[in-house]
C-alpha cells in the first residue's frame, strides 16, 4: 500500500501552491519559463494580466508608473484571474524589498531640493499603498499581503526571495494580517514554515545566510504570531518544520535551531504528539515513506546529488549520526511517542526500513527506534514486518539487523495494528 498516493496533499492548498523540488537555473531556462510570470498553478487561471505581471517581475514597475497614460488610468483594486489585487501581485515578486528605479529620481533643476521622504527610494509595494492601495485585500484563496510575499520565489528556487523588509513593514503597518489565515486555514507562519520546503538544496552558502528563510518565521513570532495555530488539516508548526527536511546536513541546521527554539521557548513541546488530519504526528511525517523522501535520500533525483553530501558515495558522505543523535533527542525530551502507528498499522520502523538512502544512517535509526521499544516484529494492516517492507538494496547492516528477528513469530495481528493506531 503506497501512502504517499492516499495521504497527499498533507498540507492544505497544495493543489494551488505545492512546492517544487528546486530545479538549476539553466534548466530552468531550457523550459522557457523566464518570461512567465502568471500563477504557477497551472494552465487553469492563465494568463495573468499586463499589469499584474510587470509588477511581479518589478524590474519594469517604475518606468511603467511613471507613464502618465498608466496613472490615468490606474485601478488599483483590479483582479487577475487569480483575484490577486495590484498590490497582491506586488508581493509575488521575488525581489519586493528592491526600490523602483523612477525617471523622475532626476531633478531637472538642480536649485530644487526634494523632499526628504518623497527622495527616499521606494518599493513597488510602498508606492502601491501611498496611493491607496487596499493593504488587508485577499485574493480567491482568501491569501493576503503577507502569505504572498513568503510564497514569492525566485524562478530557480534555489536563491531565497529578498522580501524580509517589506514583510517586517507590512506587520508593523497592518498588525491584523500576522494571523489572519487564507482559505485553507494556513496563516502567515504555516506559509514561513512551508517556505523552507524550497531551500534546502541551496548552493550558495553565501546567500542562505545573508537571507535566511528561517528568519521571516522568527520575524512573524516576534510580531505575535500565534505558534499553536493548526491549519485546516489540523497541522501544527512541528508538522511544517518535521516535514520540511528537518533532518537535512546542509541547510538543516537553521531549522533545527528554529525547532529547538519552538520547543524549547514557545511551549510547543506539547504539539509534540498531536496527530494531523490524517492521524500523523511530527515525529511520523520526520520519518514517514513518501516517493519524494526516497528521492531525496537516494539521489533519485539526479541534480540533488551534487548539494547533498548524503546522497553521494559512501566513501564521501560525512557522518550523519551526529545530527540524528541530537534531534532524535530533542523529540525524545520533548515526550514524543516512539511506539506511534499511522492507520495503517505501521511503526516508524516500517517507515525508516523501506525508504532508500544512505545505508549507515538507517541502520542507526533502525537500532536507535528498536532501544526506544518499537517492536521489529509489529505487523501492518497487511501482515507484513519492517523486514518485510525493506528494499534489496536497503544495505547488508539494515538487512542483517531486520535479519535478526526474522526466526521469530510476527507479533500483533493486522486488525490489533489498526486498533493501536485509532
Amino acid at each position: 500500500m503506497d501512502f504517499v498516493k492516499i495521504a497527499c496533499p498533507l498540507f492544505p492548498g497544495g493543489e494551488i501552491d505545492h512546492p517544487e523540488d528546486a530545479v538549476p537555473y539553466s534548466e530552468w531556462c531550457a523550459h522557457d519559463k523566464v518570461f512567465h510570470f502568471s500563477s504557477e498553478s497551472g494552465n487553469d487561471f492563465a494568463p495573468g494580466c499586463v499589469i499584474h505581471s510587470i509588477l511581479e517581475g518589478n524590474d519594469l514597475v517604475g518606468p511603467f508608473l511613471d507613464a502618465p497614460e498608466v496613472m490615468n488610468d490606474l485601478r488599483l483594486e483590479h483582479r487577475d484571474p487569480m483575484g490577486r489585487t495590484l498590490l497582491l501581485a506586488a508581493c509575488r515578486a521575488w525581489n519586493a524589498d528592491k526600490p523602483l528605479r523612477r525617471d523622475r529620481d532626476t531633478v531637472d533643476n538642480a536649485d530644487l531640493e526634494p523632499d526628504a521622504e518623497a527622495a527616499q527610494p521606494q518599493t513597488a509595494i510602498q508606492v502601491l499603498l501611498d496611493l491607496g492601495a487596499d493593504p488587508l485585500a485577499t485574493d480567491y484563496q482568501d491569501k493576503h499581503a503577507l502569505h504572498l510575499l513568503l510564497e514569492a520565489h525566485y524562478g530557480d528556487y534555489e536563491t531565497p526571495s529578498i522580501v524580509r523588509q517589506s514583510l517586517r513593514d507590512l506587520m508593523a503597518r497592518f498588525p491584523s494580517l500576522v494571523n489572519r489565515p487564507d482559505r485553507n486555514g494556513m496563516t502567515p507562519i504555516h506559509t514561513a514554515l512551508r517556505r523552507l520546503w524550497k531551500y534546502v538544496t541551496v548552493k550558495d552558502q553565501q546567500v542562505i545566510d545573508e537571507r535566511p528563510p528561517e528568519d521571516c518565521v522568527l520575524d512573524l513570532i516576534e510580531a505575535g504570531a500565534d505558534i499553536h495555530v493548526r491549519d485546516a488539516e489540523n497541522n501544527t508548526v512541528l508538522h511544517y518544520l518535521a516535514d520540511g527536511y528537518l533532518d537535512a546536513f546542509h541547510g538543516g541546521q537553521r531549522r533545527r535551531q528554529l525547532f529547538y527554539t519552538l520547543l524549547d521557548k514557545h511551549q510547543c513541546a506539547s504539539d509534540i504528539n498531536t496527530p494531523n488530519g490524517y492521524g500523523l504526528t511530527p515525529i511520523q511525517l520526520l520519518l514517514c515513506y513518501t516517493v519524494r523522501r526516497e528521492w531525496w535520500y537516494s539521489g533519485a533525483v539526479p541534480r540533488h546529488a551534487e548539494e547533498s553530501p548524503e546522497l553521494r558515495h559512501e566513501d564521501e558522505t560525512p557522518d550523519m549520526e551526529p545530527i540524528d543523535a541530537e534531534l532524535f533527542a530533542k523529540f525524545d525530551e520533548a515526550g514524543v511517542d516512539w511506539t506511534v502507528r499511522d492507520k495503517h498499522g505501521r511503526t516508524l520502523l516500517h517507515n525508516v526500513a523501506q525508504t532508500r538512502g544512505w545505508h549507515p544512517r538507517t541502520e542507526w535509526r533502525c537500532r536507535y527506534l528498536i532501544q526506544k521499544g518499537v517492536d521489529p516484529l509489529a505487523v501492518d494492516s497487511e501482515g507484513k514486518t519492517a523486514r518485510d517492507l525493506a528494499p534489496l538494496d536497503q544495505g547488508k547492516g539494515v538487512l542483517d539487523l531486520l535479519a535478526e528477528y526474522g526466526d521469530v513469530e510476527p507479533r500483533g495481528k493486522p486488525d490489533d495494528a489498526l486498533d493501536s493506531a485509532s
